[in-house]
């Protein structure tokens, strides 16, 4: 109906995907126990890239030979 109270606002398949990939990250990162080679912003931004383009990797930062700093 014209002029009703309520309108649905257009919505597109891929808005509707996009709001679901960001909501299974915010889960995701929501249940993740940081650590201390693995921050909560770099698990929330791999588990996104694993989401949107399918896959993602993870670099290890050597300070000396056999010691991790972090993971990124």
């Amino acid at each position: 109906e014209l002029g009703s109270k309520w309108e649905n606002a257009e919505q597109t398949m891929g808005a509707t995907a996009s709001l679901f990939d960001i909501r299974k990250r915010n889960v995701l990162t929501g249940c993740y126990i940081p650590h201390p080679l693995l921050s909560r912003q770099a698990f929330s931004a791999f588990a996104l890239d694993w989401f949107v383009f399918g896959n993602a990797y993870l670099l290890r930062f050597l300070a000396e030979p056999g010691k991790e700093i972090l993971t990124r």
